[in-house]
């Protein structure tokens, strides 16, 4: 019992860590470019400071710190370089940053104000949001100071407490550089949020622009665009369009409140009629939509569909008129598909088109031609006979 509560408080304790840190690696491609583009510069310009001081320190000895600036300008040509992930090209910069802070206070024999410079560049590697070039930082300051200062003490620390103890003032610095970085940790944190924020709000607009506010169902906006990956993609699909009968009549007997909770219920019944055969649209007022992407293995359902909107009652009677047609074989591009649907059910509406069953059973047939060229001519001749029945 006690290891479960335990186990329970450790859990409890790791997600409220996970909520309060921020996650790391979020940046948009264009920003990281953006800030790796302002941090490497940064780097060039220490690669210029460091042999400056160094002469101005030293003078003709300043010649025995080329190799540490050679290794800058290493790291500085790596982060550059276009080949290796962001993640390795900001550990460049960041090595770049830290060894030229190291490098500032081996030239200065430990000044303890050149120390830092290392809060300086932590605050700047925040910049990248990762946790790797962040916790590089606090890892390279422990590890330089300790092993630098336990090999030469003199240049890495100006003070007899340090040279005698030089891992504890390490683990001291590696601490404080770690709190020094702590406000820009948690600029880094209100960013993420901020853009979490930002995406979910994007992602809401989205679905709301591709919806329709009354009904739930999809809107025109969203069918044109998956019809457009239909004809993107070649493949035969379903398109059908229901333009109700008797709906003005309703509407003017019951009110526009109760229409529109007829059109809630239709749109359910269609939904559920196309189910995940499909997807059911509402095109506006009472023009509905449904987009059957795959036929196979049965009639395309025009039938079912239509009798989604077939309502009866003490003075009233609703039902559908159906165009339908199969895309891409029928049309062009999604606007011509729609047209044909239109110019179909208008058709119907007006005694001059076959029903929906008979447009189901026409369907079927074209898509039979367009799958299986070489039955054409028998699918057009049972065509031909079907519609003498």
């Amino acid at each position: 019992m006690i290891s479960t509560s335990a186990g329970s408080r450790l859990q409890r304790a790791c997600a409220w860590l996970r909520e309060i840190l921020p996650h790391g690696g979020s940046l948009p491609d264009a920003e990281w470019r953006r800030r790796h583009a302002l941090i490497s510069g940064l780097l060039w310009v220490t690669i210029v400071i460091v042999p400056v001081y160094a002469v101005a320190a030293h003078g003709a000895d300043a010649s025995r710190y080329a190799p540490e600036v050679a290794s800058l300008v290493a790291f500085a040509l790596l982060a550059h370089w276009e080949v290796p992930s962001r993640k390795w090209r900001s550990v460049s910069a960041s090595l770049g940053l830290l060894a030229a802070s190291a490098s500032l206070i081996d030239i200065s024999g430990g000044l303890i104000e050149m120390h830092f410079s290392f809060f300086v560049v932590v605050v700047v590697l925040t910049l990248y949001e990762d946790w790797v070039p962040f916790l590089l930082a606090v890892a390279f300051v422990l590890l330089h100071h300790g092993i630098m200062g336990t090999l030469d003490p003199h240049a890495v620390f100006n003070n007899p407490a340090a040279w005698s103890a030089p891992w504890a003032w390490a683990a001291l610095h590696a601490m404080y550089v770690a709190l020094a970085g702590i406000a820009g940790v948690i600029a880094w944190r209100l960013n993420e949020q901020v853009r979490e924020r930002m995406r979910a709000a994007q992602e809401e607009l989205e679905r709301i622009s591709m919806t329709d506010a009354l009904t739930g169902l999809r809107n025109r906006r969203s069918l044109m665009s998956d019809l457009e990956s239909v004809f993107e993609r070649g493949e035969p699909a379903v398109l059908a369009i229901f333009d109700l009968n008797g709906f003005k009549e309703y509407n003017d007997r019951f009110g526009h409140p109760a229409g529109d909770s007829l059109l809630a219920r239709l749109a359910t019944r269609l939904g559920s009629a196309v189910g995940g055969a499909g997807r059911a649209y509402r095109l506006g007022g009472d023009e509905f939509c449904a987009l059957a992407d795959s036929i196979e293995g049965a009639d395309p359902p025009l039938e079912r569909w239509s009798e989604a909107f077939t309502e009866h009652g003490e003075g009233f009677s609703v039902s559908a008129s159906c165009g339908a047609a199969l895309v891409p074989e029928e049309a062009g591009d999604p606007s011509e598909a729609l047209r044909v649907c239109d110019h179909r059910m208008y058709a119907q509406k007006h005694g001059g088109r076959p029903t929906a069953a008979t447009q189901s059973r026409d369907v079927l047939l074209a898509a039979l031609a367009a799958r299986r060229s070489e039955l054409e001519d028998h699918v057009n001749s049972v065509a031909v006979v079907a519609r003498r029945v």
